[in-house]
């Protein structure tokens, strides 16, 4: 179920990278993808002057956790698991 905030425009003015991010997870969330983590809620804030970068903005993503297996060690699984991931990804991805 979408948050019931994700119909606020979260991006707006933000840095290219960063309003793609979040329009794409907020897409994703309005129209039900399992495959991608729903995005909660997301709060952007500017940075004053005795921040890290003065003028500059944080961007908090507030995201589900998604179920499945933590990709970071991929290149030392066997290569039966690779395969299985691979498949996975090849399937889900044209979901997207």
């Amino acid at each position: 179920m979408p948050s019931k905030h994700s119909s606020k425009p979260y991006a707006q003015g933000l840095a290219y990278p960063t309003a793609t991010e979040i329009s794409t997870l907020q897409y994703f969330t309005e129209n039900g993808c399992s495959v991608v983590p729903r995005l909660f809620h997301c709060l952007v804030y500017s940075q004053d002057p005795n921040m890290p970068i003065p003028g500059g903005y944080m961007a908090i993503l507030i995201m589900e956790k998604c179920p499945g297996v933590v990709l970071s060690d991929f290149w030392n699984f066997e290569e039966s698991k690779k395969k299985k991931i691979r498949k996975a990804f090849l399937r889900d991805f044209r979901y997207i």
